[in-house]
């Protein structure tokens, strides 16, 4: 796996708790996110409610167990279920 492309600075990780899976959430790596940059430029990638993402995926956060990203906007993790998108799709 890539090197993840955020780090958490503020040592909230093990705090932040998947809401699908109640698993802990680790950055999501620069692999991932070029996968799914890659889904969002050809308008495959969906949200859980099958919304198209529109937001810049600089960064956020997986649940290996769920298999799912949760985006971080402006420093706000989007830690909500309809909004979390496949990272298999």
């Amino acid at each position: 796996m890539g090197v993840a492309m955020m780090e958490d600075k503020n040592g909230f990780g093990g705090i932040f708790r998947c809401p699908l899976s109640g698993q802990s959430l680790r950055p999501a790596t620069e692999i991932e996110l070029e996968r799914l940059r890659a889904r969002q430029a050809s308008g495959a990638l969906v949200n859980r409610m099958g919304r198209e993402v529109a937001v810049d995926l600089a960064g956020g956060w997986v649940s290996d167990r769920a298999k799912v990203f949760f985006p971080e906007v402006d420093s706000i993790r989007w830690m909500v279920v309809e909004e979390a998108i496949e990272l298999e799709g």
